[in-house]
């Protein structure tokens, strides 16, 4: 199962985030901490493999 796959959810409110400017993506951790209920070092791993997907294919970043 690929991380997209697995972290779905996690990737399409990442992608929301970055289109609503609120931060920068560097700063995600924290809302990805309270919004899913997880800890600090499981969000820091679905951002950096959120982030490495859209580097992949920047299309990737308009997933809805």
């Amino acid at each position: 199962m690929s991380n997209f796959q697995k972290h779905r959810l996690e990737y399409i409110y990442l992608n929301n985030l970055r289109e609503s400017g609120v931060t920068n993506m560097f700063g995600a951790t924290p809302y990805l901490e309270e919004d899913f209920d997880i800890g600090r070092k499981e969000a820091k791993a679905i951002l950096i493999g959120w982030m490495a997907w859209v580097n992949e294919n920047p299309s990737n970043v308009n997933l809805y």
